[in-house]
């Protein structure tokens, strides 16, 4: 890695490095927060968890992921225009458990 001349950054020193994507995020790929992904995080382990509006209840979904930064995730496949999905709590999810939509406000803020 070349090193910025106006910089010195020695052993034990530590930094933080902000990624930007490098290309744009096309019309069938979609940036997510980190915290939407469950799973490995791999290819072919990621999935995300969608909501059937009519239903409202969650399934799992597998997707394939692209670029990361430090705090979103590009889906390349797998997700749909105008599907939503869950960005917290994830972890306390399954198949087919109902769920509600969150507003600002709901919980007394």
């Amino acid at each position: 890695m070349i090193s910025p001349e106006d910089v010195t950054l020695l052993p034990g020193m530590t930094a933080t490095f902000v990624s930007h994507l490098r290309k744009p995020v096309t019309d069938n790929s979609f940036l997510v927060p980190r915290s939407a992904i469950s799973g490995g995080g791999s290819d072919d382990t990621a999935q995300v968890w969608v909501v059937d509006a009519e239903a409202m209840t969650v399934s799992p979904r597998a997707v394939k992921l692209g670029p990361t930064t430090d705090t979103a995730v590009t889906v390349i496949e797998g997700l749909q225009v105008g599907e939503r999905i869950v960005t917290a709590g994830t972890h306390l999810l399954q198949d087919g458990m109902p769920v509600r939509f969150y507003s600002v406000g709901m919980l007394g803020g």
